[in-house]
């Protein structure tokens, strides 16, 4: 029975999916800014760009987004903060205005990769720069500063660096945090799929036609894209964990229910190379043990896997970095529902 609901959701969304891309050909390819703020930073001159894509229903920028915004400066980007709230409080463009170049206001239309090209085809100087980098308000952190992990790529000749990537659907860089380097921007290619980039309206269709096709895109221009923090280390590290543990001993029957189907679900994945959702399935193996600097913010909001011993996890994150955890905490005052940490 859990089987037939499972693929009936399956093919639910896939047809919603699918809908969703069909409709997006008969949209306006026009940018959907509303309105354009200059912020305090340089943008003009800048080499080096972030964009940083934003939305909150209230209209708000919250104190781990300026963290963000700070790493991001930190580390040598000038920022173009494009919200989909349509507008901000006037307290959070005063707040942000000293850590940005220009801020844009658009319609809520085409998820992250919609305020990612709109902000893209904005900047003037785009094919003159020596540096993209996309990302947006999915995360926490930076829990350790960027400057030295982003100087990894130029150090290893990598063209398009992410933070992490998924086998999920087909191979993919995840869009969360993109760096494009010059052989990525040296390509007539790169910029005609900003260029020819339809807004969708479905989560589901945004990752198939945006996020895994950018990756696709990329790899087949024969550039080199690599995740600092792959799925395949963390997987491997949490397969060498789980090998340990004896389903039919005494203390995995003292373990909690979900406990017990969390690890059996990820013993069955990992010893048949299914796919998982390392961001959530895997968050202890990438923050605690290989050091990246983020967590999903709907692992901490949601927790839509029921990854089990998400209590642990302030003390944990305090345990490897000095981030502020209040930001988080007062970030999830205000967006959680029905659950607490």
């Amino acid at each position: 029975m859990k089987l037939v609901w499972e693929l009936t959701l399956f093919a639910h969304r896939a047809s919603l999916s699918f809908l969703a891309i069909i409709a997006s050909r008969f949209r306006s390819k026009t940018p959907r800014v509303i309105e354009t703020i200059p912020g305090d930073q340089n943008l003009d001159q800048a080499k080096k760009i972030a964009v940083y894509a934003h939305y909150d229903s209230a209209g708000q920028v919250h104190g781990y987004v300026i963290t963000q915004l700070t790493a991001l400066s930190d580390a040598g980007f000038c920022v173009v903060f494009v919200t989909n709230s349509q507008e901000l409080d006037e307290e959070s463009i005063a707040l942000l205005k000293p850590y940005v170049g220009r801020i844009l206001c658009r319609q809520n239309i085409g998820y992250d990769f919609g305020a990612y090209r709109d902000a893209i085809l904005s900047i003037e100087q785009r094919h003159s720069l020596d540096a993209l980098l996309i990302a947006n308000d999915s995360v926490y952190g930076p829990f350790k500063p960027l400057d030295a992990l982003l100087a990894s790529s130029e150090e290893n000749d990598i063209d398009v660096l992410a933070m992490t990537d998924s086998w999920e659907i087909r191979y993919h860089l995840q869009s969360y945090f993109m760096l494009f380097n010059k052989a990525a921007l040296a390509k007539a290619e790169f910029w005609q799929f900003w260029s020819d980039l339809r807004y969708i309206n479905n989560k589901d269709a945004v990752v198939r036609q945006c996020e895994v096709g950018l990756t696709r895109l990329l790899l087949r221009l024969r550039l080199r894209c690599e995740a600092l923090f792959p799925y395949e280390v963390a997987s491997r590290l949490m397969y060498e964990e789980l090998s340990d543990i004896d389903v039919n001993s005494d203390s995995f029957d003292s373990l909690t229910k979900r406990q017990q189907d969390y690890y059996e679900t990820l013993i069955q994945s990992l010893t048949a190379g299914t796919p998982l959702n390392g961001t959530h399935f895997l968050w202890e193996k990438l923050v605690l043990d290989m050091g990246c600097p983020f967590v999903k913010r709907e692992l901490l909001a949601v927790n839509p896997m029921k990854v089990p011993n998400l209590i642990r996890f302030e003390a944990s994150l305090k345990s490897v970095s000095d981030y502020d955890y209040g930001l988080i905490r007062e970030h999830l005052k205000i967006v959680t529902r029905m659950r607490s940490l």
